[in-house]
């Protein structure tokens, strides 16, 4: 099996010290990226543990080419990454496939992957909306409005 590569976004200290010297023991992960608001920080915690590349900002990690979510061909971009997220709880939480559903989606055009897709998804209990996006970080959202309840 092949190994799952990680970029990693903080260098903070329980990151550096426990969590990424535990990922590279695992025998199907391999950490190939850090990022930190600062690049010094990034360079000394990649040189420390032996991580090919260091970002000074994670917008950097996420906006590289090589990153999987930016691969078209792999299936990159918002709604395959995060967006089944927001459709798989939608599903679970009515406990049926919607009716009818409708989105739409902006592409980067460097990478022809979405990079922010909104949709609505119209089940016979409700209703739910999400937006999703790999370059949005702060935006990630579904919101579920039922009959009785919004969740």
């Amino acid at each position: 099996m092949k190994k799952i590569r990680w970029g990693v976004m903080s260098t903070a200290r329980i990151g550096t010290e426990k969590v990424i010297p535990a990922m590279q023991l695992g025998e199907y992960c391999t950490v190939t990226a850090i990022a930190s608001r600062q690049l010094e920080k990034a360079q000394a915690a990649a040189g420390q543990l032996g991580i090919e590349k260091a970002y000074g900002s994670y917008e950097e990690l996420l906006a590289d080419p090589d990153n999987i979510r930016n691969k078209a061909d792999i299936g990159g971009g918002g709604l395959m990454d995060i967006g089944c997220y927001c459709i798989s709880l939608s599903r679970f939480i009515f406990g049926a496939e919607p009716w009818r559903v409708c989105g739409i989606k902006e592409e980067d055009t460097n990478m022809k992957i979405d990079r922010l897709t909104s949709g609505i998804l119209e089940f016979a209990d409700g209703t739910s909306t999400f937006t999703c996006a790999t370059q949005l970080v702060p935006y990630q959202r579904v919101n579920l409005k039922t009959d009785t309840t919004t969740f």
